[in-house]
């Protein structure tokens, strides 16, 4: 199992003691120990010592056994016991967006709800809306959140995928050998199945990815194409295809389907044929093109198009006139513009965040920590943020090669106005501020809130703009040219956040941002170090907008970062 999946089980039981009434300190143990576990910076499995577990922060010996037999398993007693007190459709109760335990339970016990049928049939029969708490709004909400469900039902993450596929590339061959495909090359934000190639010069691959250790199912082994099922029920597909038409393999089964129809237009208007299999000249049988992608858009007019941009979407007139956009490379980034440390509820030190920082070669870290309103993190009053830092102060004399930067991650309150006074914020190097109650308020409330939070002279940069998460919660009705209109007005940036279930701002949103001028930052909202790999992802979607370094903030160094942020 991966660590992800190992977490996915301590969550799954923590909301089953919540079912039963837990004490919240226990529940919130084994919440805190799910995240560490997730994303723990080594991979584990039956045989990782249990010291090397407890040393995680949060995870003490009895979480520890559990997690073991997980890693063997797929379960624990633990679970299942608590299992025998609720039906096993009732966790897919939990998965529906806006339905948490609490809610859960209720429906359980009042309402017969027992799996996402009956949940259903009590909302549209009208049962939930007379629950206590509940009410005609709330049971719209949860058949929305059921349709919103039901369409990612069969699709995971962009960090689920990568996280299968990372293994399995390595595993088959590594990188070179083994190619990425699909909507995963291109980086979309969810993706429904697998798609890795190879040549006929590694089809040992076959047989390796039948033996894997992550596939639970072999639903097809043929020459040229095996698929298997691996743990979390994700579909890959691995084609082996001859080194002469690997290129195109890859072109053909990157996508997207848009793009590929506009390319054998562009072939048959040659005369030419254009397939999986190479560029061909009309009755020839073997290709001219097909050995690498480059040579089969040359051979077409174009310049090489990378794979984020091959969604139709103006690439191929760009590629026509050799006016592609230089795209941001992870390497381009200098710094990391949002993350939290235990002052808040980040689970490492200030410290160990910053070196963990300049591990993966970036110079820079701003520490945004919490604002008070968001109690439930132990987010931070004037007085402390005061105090945090003298201590980053005192932290920056003994490090080298690496700079933090004193920020926060201030809410945006009911009225518009910030957590922390304009006092405090003034004495600071940056300042995210966010939006994390209220989402479901009005389009003009959330709006308004928004737009004040951008024309603030202390605000640098609008956090997740839109309040999404993935498969859990949707977007907030929000105007967003009003929104662009401020930060425009306010000299305030729009960040795409890099947690594989926001990826907020989206790539469209962040490209209407950056044609009108208005920057971007990337940032990785890192609670641990393991969480700043996430980078990948909010690179990725930087690239699926068309951005380049030039328009990305923590592309510049922390000195003209902070030029910036002055309005200089």
């Amino acid at each position: 199992m991966t660590n992800r999946d190992i977490g996915e089980v301590l969550e799954e039981i923590a909301s089953l003691m919540e079912f039963q009434g837990a004490e919240f300190f226990r529940v919130r143990a084994y919440r805190r120990a799910a995240d560490a576990i997730a994303h723990a910076p080594f991979q584990i499995d039956a045989d990782t010592p249990p010291g090397k577990l407890t040393d995680l922060d949060g995870v003490g010996g009895s979480i520890a056994d559990a997690v073991l037999q997980i890693a063997e398993t797929g379960t624990c007693d633990q679970r299942e016991e608590l299992m025998e007190d609720f039906p096993e459709g009732l966790l897919d109760v939990l998965k529906v967006p806006g339905v948490g335990p609490k809610r859960a339970a209720l429906f359980f016990r009042e309402a017969g709800v027992h799996d996402l049928t009956t949940l259903r049939q009590a909302a549209e029969d009208g049962r939930l809306a007379e629950l206590e708490g509940m009410g005609e709004k709330s049971q719209q909400n949860v058949l929305k959140g059921l349709e919103t469900l039901e369409g990612l039902s069969d699709r995971m993450l962009m960090g689920q995928a990568w996280e299968r596929a990372d293994p399995l590339v390595e595993d088959l061959g590594g990188a070179g050998k083994v190619h990425v495909a699909g909507s995963l090359r291109r980086g979309r934000e969810t993706i429904g199945d697998l798609d890795l190639l190879t040549t006929t010069e590694n089809s040992e691959a076959t047989e390796k990815l039948k033996d894997h250790e992550l596939v639970e199912e072999v639903r097809l082994s043929g020459e040229t194409k095996t698929t298997v099922i691996v743990r979390g029920g994700i579909q890959v597909d691995l084609r082996i295809i001859d080194p002469r038409s690997i290129g195109a393999g890859l072109l053909y089964f990157t996508g997207s389907k848009e793009h590929n129809v506009r390319l054998r237009e562009i072939a048959q208007s040659k005369g030419w044929k254009l397939s999986e299999y190479g560029l061909f000249e009309e009755g020839a049988d073997e290709p001219f093109a097909g050995e690498t992608e480059e040579e089969i858009y040359d051979a077409l007019g174009l310049k090489w198009i990378p794979p984020e941009l091959r969604e139709d979407s103006g690439e191929i007139k760009a590629a026509k006139e050799s006016s592609l956009p230089q795209l941001i490379e992870r390497e381009d980034v200098r710094g990391d513009t949002h993350c939290h440390s235990t002052w808040s509820d980040g689970r490492e030190s200030i410290e160990d965040m910053a070196l963990s920082a300049e591990d993966l070669g970036l110079e820079y870290i701003v520490m945004t920590d919490h604002s008070k309103a968001l109690g439930v993190t132990g987010g931070l009053n004037e007085e402390r943020l005061l105090e945090q830092g003298e201590e980053i102060d005192e932290l920056n004399e003994s490090l080298d090669g690496i700079r933090v930067l004193k920020g926060v991650e201030v809410d945006v309150l009911s009225d518009g106005s910030l957590d922390i006074s304009e006092e405090v914020l003034e004495g600071l190097d940056w300042v995210n501020a966010s939006l994390h109650s209220g989402l479901s308020q009005t389009r003009e409330k959330v709006t308004d809130r928004t737009v004040k939070a951008a024309l603030s002279p202390h605000v640098d940069v609008i956090s997740h703009p839109l309040g999404r998460l993935l498969g859990q919660r949707e977007s907030m009705e929000i105007d967003f040219e009003a929104v662009l209109d401020a930060c425009e007005e306010g000299h305030t940036a729009l960040e795409i956040n890099c947690s594989s279930d926001r990826l907020d701002l989206p790539d469209h949103y962040a490209r209407q941002a950056a044609d009108r001028g208005i920057p971007i930052v990337i940032g990785t909202d890192a609670h641990a170090s393991a969480h700043r790999e996430n980078l990948r992802y909010g690179v990725a979607t930087a690239r699926r907008a068309w951005l380049t370094k030039d328009q990305v903030l923590n592309c510049l160094s922390a000195g003209d970062l902070l030029e910036w942020a002055q309005g200089e």
